[in-house]
């Protein structure tokens, strides 16, 4: 398990929340200490502390554990295609193209 990943990912989604570390360890009632450890990856959240966590920011396991799970790549690639969706043809086109060099060099 990656630890340094999931506590990215709590404090990337603490941030959007406009969560202080603080107000965080309160509303979940543990130490701010307990908080910045498991943010900058020392330890792993217990199962409880991170239900607490995503209960309060209002966000999802699978988002937290993206980069830490195989099943991650298919919340990374819907991301992706949403911020597809929202550009012209023709860049969507140029995205495709250089993927796709990207794919068949890679693979051949």
């Amino acid at each position: 398990m990656d630890k340094k990943k999931i506590g990215r990912r709590i404090k990337e989604a603490r941030q959007q929340v406009g969560f202080s570390q603080s107000e965080l360890a309160e509303t979940i009632e543990v130490t701010v200490s307990a908080i910045s450890t498991i943010e900058r990856g020392v330890r792993a959240p217990s199962l409880e502390v991170l239900v607490n966590i995503l209960g309060a920011l209002g966000t999802s396991a699978d988002l937290v554990l993206q980069d830490v799970l195989e099943c991650g790549f298919k919340i990374r690639e819907t991301e992706l295609d949403d911020k597809l969706q929202n550009l012209p043809p023709e860049e969507r086109e140029r995205i495709f193209r250089v993927i796709n060099v990207m794919v068949n060099e890679e693979y051949q």
